[in-house]
């Protein structure tokens, strides 16, 4: 029986290094399509491709009797990987000011410059900023001398950033930039920054990542809103995002603001309320629910405490959403029609 074991896991070994040599291998062929992509002009993202790419992957794994979930989280990791590989220098000239070193600073740093855009940090704090650029292998230095040697200015910034006046002080060295932020709730400093980009001529197009700080965000999307003073360079902006692996999708800021309301304030009121719900009901039956999770519940659990660990930002996007009233009527009415479904009126 020990020999048999030993000999199972053995061959276990042999299977495992087939697999990582076949990955590299399958990396090394997606560098060369990019290259491919790069000498035709084409975009790195093929969405209808790796649709396909996916269909194949579930009806493989349906024929030799494997879960098709596993099929789907293997292949959605290779894609992503594949994109990575496509996405390396695929630009070398143009330049990408980052205000800002917090979690997506990093993270769209690091995709930007391993698509061979030449990036550079700054903020108010430079200690910070040459942190952040030691652990990107890129620049750092002033506001107006990082900003000013530009192309693209992409303000990493919090609400408080703006509130407290430090974009003020840094849009007078924009001029001809093309100027994006990245906020997820755009009421108020989306006005601020248009007005701002006629008064010291840049362009100006708003972007939201529908991500948070991943450490492979490739194949994410990224909400492109452009203002008065940007729409020419729009196609130049999805162009930017398509060349680091996102899939831009243009929207107008009224749109955006509709969609956060449904997607965004809806269901974290209803993450919020149901983690409450969940730790009053317990204690109250006395049962550690924790034990008996579910596998749908682990999922759940799993959303709520990214929600709760980026609570600050679920706060701004509840006060500041335009359409989060209407939203949280509706969840509410939803709600007690759903209990009552459900004999909550007995």
């Amino acid at each position: 029986m020990v020999g048999d074991l030993e000999a199972l896991r053995a061959e276990i070994d042999r299977v495992d290094e087939a697999l990582i040599e076949m990955i590299s291998r399958r990396i090394e062929i997606s560098r060369k399509i990019g290259y491919i992509k790069r000498a035709m002009g084409l975009p790195t993202r093929d969405p209808s491709r790796e649709q396909e790419v996916v269909k194949k992957w579930i009806a493989l794994s349906k024929e030799k009797g494997l879960p098709e979930e596993l099929a789907q989280n293997i292949v959605k990791l290779l894609i992503q990987y594949s994109i990575a590989a496509q996405s390396i220098s695929r630009a070398s000239s143009r330049r990408v000011a980052i205000i800002g070193y917090g979690g997506m600073a990093r993270t769209l740093g690091k995709i930007i410059s391993k698509a061979g855009y030449r990036v550079s940090i700054s903020g108010r704090d430079l200690e910070k900023a040459e942190n952040l650029a030691k652990e990107l292998n890129c620049s750092y230095g002033e506001p107006d001398k990082v900003i000013m040697e530009s192309d693209y200015v992409l303000l990493t910034l919090s609400r408080e950033a703006f509130a407290k006046g430090y974009f003020d002080a840094i849009a007078t060295f924009m001029k001809g930039k093309v100027v994006m932020d990245i906020l997820s709730t755009k009421r108020e400093i989306y006005h601020l920054i248009e007005r701002e980009s006629t008064r010291y001529g840049f362009k100006y197009v708003s972007t939201h990542p529908l991500f948070g700080p991943l450490s492979i965000p490739y194949g994410e999307t990224i909400v492109i809103i452009p203002s008065s003073t940007g729409l020419d360079v729009v196609n130049e902006v999805v162009s930017f995002w398509s060349s680091v692996g996102l899939i831009p999708l243009i929207a107008s800021y009224e749109e955006h603001e509709k969609a956060m309301a449904i997607v965004q304030v809806l269901p974290h009121i209803y993450m919020l309320a149901l983690s409450e719900a969940v730790e009053r009901l317990s204690k109250d039956l006395g049962i550690d629910y924790r034990v008996y999770m579910t596998y749908n519940f682990k999922k759940i659990q799993d959303a709520i405490d990214r929600v709760k660990n980026n609570i600050k930002v679920v706060l701004e996007i509840q006060e500041h959403n335009a359409h989060a009233p209407e939203a949280r009527r509706i969840g509410l009415e939803a709600l007690f029609s759903t209990v009552k479904k459900f004999g909550g009126d007995r």
